[in-house]
């Protein structure tokens, strides 16, 4: 087991985005570029590039990154750049946008040839909190006088517009870019692209995508330009989890429980705008107050139910994480087995057999483990190895299948996974032909595979009663529950109406 604490990222999940991503881009137009602000974990840039145009940045290290790691075009931002980094971003850019007229034209001369680019601020925003909002009272993020930025249209070719912040609204979303066609659409008209920024969240569940890509179809058409988007939590929202496990308890007027990571590990928005994190699961009769290990007094995740009382040792997980990766997991670790020739079944002749090897010591005495083969085969065996690495790829793709099908969620994936797994392994022990503990002349892991799997039926059964589904957008959106409080126990749908006009959801890893 790994060691706490860690982050987990379900590619699944990651992959469900992506291809929300790829389709915008298709029907729309749209390149789409990665905010490296907000997901920088470039174990994953392999499959994200495949469905993203590159990336887009915020300070140098991050534009390095991006030209290092990720496929396509770089874009480079800065509030401000110094004077002994502009070498070094123009070496690593496709695109350079300026902050202000002030640095376009004090760097003129050194950025000259590389494509430029002016960040606008239009004055409004979605944003609810002052501390996020790029169009705030005495904003520093971009220009706003369509005057003076009409004076150096010849030393640029693009704009950049980021007023979203976490906008999960379709309708907010047309309404403030209808306001910046209105202040700078003549503007518009005289550049090649239009950068939108990030803060879109149209990967959400129940986001009117299509019409969505319509809107930026007509925009790009009509000014003639390459629109951009910039999706940071919108590439990976719900796809990454935080794994900590319980280090103490105690109990002060309220039972706690500190874990071995802090709220600014998991997201800083925790921290800033004192937001609940989202846990799975979060139901039973036992309620604790769950802390951060900093010394920080107000290091606390948030407030969270479960079915008996913690224990020191209690893994914990802020943001569901599906079943499909530990069997493939399970899958990959078969081919161990392979070189060590281990695991394999009773003799067999038939074609995909595995031959057994002589193995000999440096003495020449016989070892089967650390030795080196003599050449000599002494069996041919079943492959049991083979036939549960088959089965457990089987076993994943069905996963993966069943979950998007049957909606699945709140743990039934990790029930059919239990149940996938002991049906294959049941079999295969009964081809096995090493040595183990046998009750009545049974092996003891046919009569575990067996247990758990009806124990697994049993499980996923119980929770299928439920009917739930998978679990909402607003469910696992930290500020549910602080939402459900203020509104006085509104009803979700109400709740919902009343919050998508002027806000939106966060993302496990970042804002953007």
């Amino acid at each position: 087991m790994i060691k706490t604490p860690y982050y987990l990222i379900d590619k699944q999940k990651l992959l469900g985005n992506l291809e929300k991503i790829a389709y915008v881009r298709e029907q729309s137009g749209a390149k789409a570029l990665l905010a490296l602000k907000c997901f920088a974990t470039w174990s994953v840039f392999d499959l994200m590039q495949q469905y993203m145009d590159g990336t887009t940045s915020s300070s140098l290290y991050e534009l390095k990154l991006g030209r290092q790691k990720f496929a396509g075009e770089t874009h480079a931002y800065s509030v401000a750049w110094a004077d002994d980094e502009i070498e070094e971003m123009v070496a690593n850019c496709d695109k350079i946008i300026f902050n202000s007229i002030g640095q376009l034209e004090r760097f003129a001369e050194r950025t000259e040839g590389t494509i430029r680019g002016l960040r606008v601020n239009p004055q409004v925003s979605s944003s609810d909190y002052l501390l996020a909002d790029p169009a705030r009272p005495f904003s520093r993020l971009g220009e706003w006088d369509p005057v003076k930025i009409e004076q150096v249209m010849g030393q640029i070719s693009g704009f950049m517009f980021h007023n979203n912040c976490e906008n999960s609204s379709f309708e907010l979303f047309d309404k403030m870019l209808s306001t910046i066609e209105e202040r700078f659409g003549h503007l518009i008209a005289q550049v090649e692209w239009v950068s939108l920024g990030g803060g879109i969240h149209f990967t959400g569940e129940g986001y009117p995508i299509d019409a969505f890509c319509a809107r930026l179809k007509a925009f790009s058409e009509k000014y003639g330009v390459q629109v951009y988007l910039e999706p940071g939590e919108a590439a990976i929202t719900l796809s990454a989890s935080l794994e900590v496990t319980v280090l103490d308890t105690l109990y002060n007027g309220k039972h706690l429980a500190v874990v071995d990571s802090s709220i600014e590990a998991h997201m800083l928005d925790l921290l800033i705008y004192r937001l609940n994190a989202k846990m799975a699961p979060n139901e039973g009769e036992h309620t604790y107050m769950v802390c951060g290990k900093s010394c920080l007094a107000g290091d606390i995740f948030g407030e969270y139910q479960f079915d008996k009382p913690l224990q020191i040792g209690d893994r914990l997980s802020f943001i569901d994480a599906a079943a499909p990766g530990l069997i493939l997991a399970q899958a990959i670790g078969r081919w161990g087995n392979w070189f060590n020739q281990e695991l394999y079944g009773r003799p067999t002749d038939v074609p995909w057999a595995l031959d057994i090897y002589y193995r000999v010591d440096e003495a020449g005495e016989y070892a089967p483990v650390s030795g080196h083969s003599t050449g000599e085969v002494i069996a041919s065996v079943h492959p049991t190895f083979l036939y549960e690495l088959i089965w457990n790829v089987l076993v994943c793709l069905f996963l993966l299948w069943a979950h998007k099908a049957w909606k699945l969620g709140r743990g039934r994936v990790f029930a059919l996974y239990v149940v996938g797994y002991t049906l294959g392994r049941f079999f295969i022990e009964g081809m096995r032909s090493d040595e183990a503990t046998e009750i009545f002349g049974v092996r003891v892991n046919l009569i575990v595979s067996a247990v758990v799997f009806i124990a697994g039926l049993i499980v996923f059964f119980l929770l299928d009663r439920q009917r739930k589904g998978p679990e909402t957008p607003e469910e696992v959106d930290p500020r549910y529950y602080r939402e459900q409080a203020e509104n006085g126990g509104e009803d979700d749908e109400k709740r919902v109406a009343a919050t998508h006009a002027n806000r939106t959801s966060g993302a496990a890893t970042g804002r953007k």
